[in-house]
């Protein structure tokens, strides 16, 4: 399973570049990447598009 901080880094960008992209703070981006932090469904659609995951990706869940 791909990591958050792998797939951002993957495309080049900063947490600042995603967390504005998504519309958060990179403060809340920083909590999600490490995991600590959830993400409301739409937060987790954006985040998903922006690093070209899939939504389970995103929320760290085994896609059946």
């Amino acid at each position: 399973m791909t990591t958050l901080r792998e797939a951002r880094k993957r495309k080049g960008l900063t947490q600042a570049q995603v967390a504005d992209m998504c519309q958060m703070t990179r403060a809340h981006y920083g909590l999600v990447e490490q995991r600590r932090s959830g993400l409301r469904p739409e937060l987790a659609a954006r985040v998903a598009v922006v690093l070209e995951l899939t939504l389970a990706e995103v929320l760290g869940v085994d896609a059946p």
